[in-house]
């Protein structure tokens, strides 16, 4: 065979090879064609969602799209919807997006989600003396008071009365969260917001608009006391008329219940047993005996029975004795011719004798 004839043959044979490989790919492409891209399950949006709406099974459900046409960080397990709300709004069929959702937890949502159910945010206007010089933060509890001025008929006296008790900040400033300064101090409030209900939304309201706001910052965990018994409306008269109380001071220390009953003074109304040393019997002839008793030999004795005795027979006479007559003192005796002298003889007894 010829030469030429041999290269003709080869480059046929190669043709045919590569149509041949051609026409397979072409088969296979086909076949796989007929399948569909793959598929996957997301959550869209059933309805058009606005923002901070909460994402349930009314506004959303699961749809299958091509895996390829699926963007990153779309939804697909319903725990990632739990407690979610919208942070931009989703129109219908929208593939739901983890960066379009937020949560209570996350810092940067909206503070509107973080209210509790049932509840409104009420904000007044504060300075540094109504504001408790910066020791209110989010999370406190505090009693709302108003100052009202006398105005007319209106606002009859000059006081101020608690309109609000334990209530809890809601934010300060615009911080939800502790926060402090660059320097780490507090921040200082302009304005503070509060957790009332609707009601006392209204009357929070008023009350800053006719008279001057002041808070009272509670202690965390503190009960609710009656505001009917301890809480009531003070006036200037109430100031001015009435005196100092004393305050109680939560820095001293109560005594403890041993150190009371060592420093209680005891009840006289209770006899102390106090063990006799001697006893005397006294015989009194017809009216019997009397019987006197030493509990301390510095001490006078005392009746058996009875209370303390002075000494027998000295100030006082013993019961049925007779008391001895005192006797005279002698008069002035005359001497010779009758002169008188002022002088009195020497008793040679003694007082003794008497």
């Amino acid at each position: 065979m010829r030469p030429k004839s041999m290269v003709l043959m080869t480059v046929a044979l190669g043709s045919g090879v590569i149509a041949a490989f051609a026409a397979f790919q072409v088969i296979q492409g086909g076949e796989g064609s007929s399948q569909g891209p793959q598929m996957e399950k997301v959550f869209v949006a059933l309805t058009d969602i606005d923002i901070n709406e909460k994402l349930n099974a009314e506004n959303v459900k699961l749809e299958e799209w091509p895996r390829d046409r699926i963007p990153e960080g779309a939804i697909r397990a319903l725990e990632d919807l739990e407690g979610k709300f919208a942070r931009t709004r989703l129109v219908t069929n929208e593939i739901v997006l983890e960066a379009k959702l937020m949560d209570e937890g996350d810092r940067n949502a909206a503070a509107a989600i973080s209210i509790p159910a049932g509840f409104r945010v009420c904000t007044v206007k504060v300075d540094i003396d109504n504001g408790n010089g910066g020791l209110v933060t989010p999370g406190d509890r505090v009693d709302i008071m108003v100052f009202l001025r006398r105005m007319g008929n209106e606002i009859t006296n000059t006081s101020i009365r608690t309109i609000l008790q334990d209530v809890r900040v809601f934010a300060v400033n615009a911080e939800t969260e502790r926060v402090t300064s660059k320097e780490g101090t507090a921040v200082t409030a302009k304005t503070i917001s509060f957790l009332v209900k609707p009601n006392q939304a209204a009357k929070l309201t008023l009350a800053s608009r006719i008279g001057i706001l002041q808070l009272s910052l509670r202690r965390p965990g503190e009960e609710q006391f009656n505001a009917s018994s301890e809480i009531g409306d003070i006036s200037i008269d109430a100031i001015l008329g009435g005196g100092a109380e004393a305050a109680d001071d939560p820095q001293v220390k109560q005594p403890s219940p041993l150190i009371n009953f060592l420093n209680k003074t005891p009840d006289e109304s209770v006899e102390t047993t106090i063990p006799v040393q001697w006893k005397m019997d006294i015989l009194e002839g017809p009216n019997g005996t009397r019987s006197f008793e030493w509990t301390d030999e510095d001490e006078l004795p005392s009746l058996a029975g009875g209370a303390p005795q002075t000494t027998p027979g000295l100030s006082e006479p013993l019961s049925g004795a007779k008391p001895v007559a005192a006797t005279p003192k002698p008069e002035p005796v005359t001497i010779g011719d009758g002169d008188a002298r002022d002088e009195e003889l020497d008793d040679p007894l003694g007082d003794d004798a008497y």
